[in-house]
């Protein structure tokens, strides 16, 4: 980030066998809020015995299933959630993560999970960490109902728009239309979207801009 002048930076979220609240990942997490920069997990195939526990003998499907249709995110929510409860934002308060895939599955039951808060002893409602720590990109998948959720639980000023370019593009198999981003679809979803046009430029590039400028904002400290 300093000699190339990266924004931040993408990983996975297990590495080996150690998920990522491992504490060997501690060093990193305290390098990226010192740095002000943002950490962008991509999901990855679960571990082979969820692999073969839950996505096996069901044919050709079981492993997309078990990738980008849906074992990605489950595998990946879980993660975000492990680093909430374990203390990874505790410890650094002002580490910022960027959630693809309309939040990895994760937002989705955040009113039902933060029921278990208090069981986990967090410092803080469960959902204030997403507000806090956590910005969310949709990552090609043009869906009005995942934006409007995200937007409730989120707010626009946490959002990142995003395509997926070239996987979300030109591909309608079925006529199925939320992950195509091609004829100007990514466009037009935000466009048609039920916000202010400020809220659009917030989403489309001004957030963006806000988040990674609090890399120039340290250094110049």
């Amino acid at each position: 980030m300093g000699e190339l002048g990266f924004p931040g930076a993408m990983l996975y979220g297990r590495t080996g066998d150690k998920l990522a609240d491992h504490p060997d990942n501690d060093e990193l997490y305290a390098t990226a809020e010192r740095l002000g920069v943002p950490l962008h997990f991509h999901p990855q195939m679960p571990v082979q015995p969820v692999i073969d526990a839950y996505y096996s003998n069901i044919g050709p499907i079981g492993t997309p299933l078990a990738g980008a249709a849906i074992g990605w995110y489950y595998d990946l929510g879980v993660q975000y959630l492990r680093m909430i409860f374990s203390g990874v934002f505790d410890r650094f308060p002002d580490l910022q993560v960027i959630a693809g895939h309309w939040g990895e599955v994760v937002l989705f039951y955040l009113d039902h999970t933060g029921f278990f808060a208090q069981a986990g002893g967090l410092q803080r409602p469960l959902a204030d960490y997403f507000k806090q720590n956590f910005w969310v990109a949709g990552s090609g998948t043009n869906s009005p109902r995942y934006l409007r959720w995200t937007v409730e639980v989120m707010g626009t000023d946490r959002m990142l728009y995003s395509t997926d370019y070239p996987f979300t593009y030109g591909f309608r198999p079925g006529g199925f239309p939320y992950v195509d981003t091609s004829n100007g679809a990514a466009r037009s979803f935000l466009e048609d979207a039920p916000f202010t046009d400020e809220q659009k430029a917030d989403i489309a590039h001004r957030n963006w801009e806000r988040l990674t400028a609090r890399a120039a904002e340290r250094s110049a400290v």
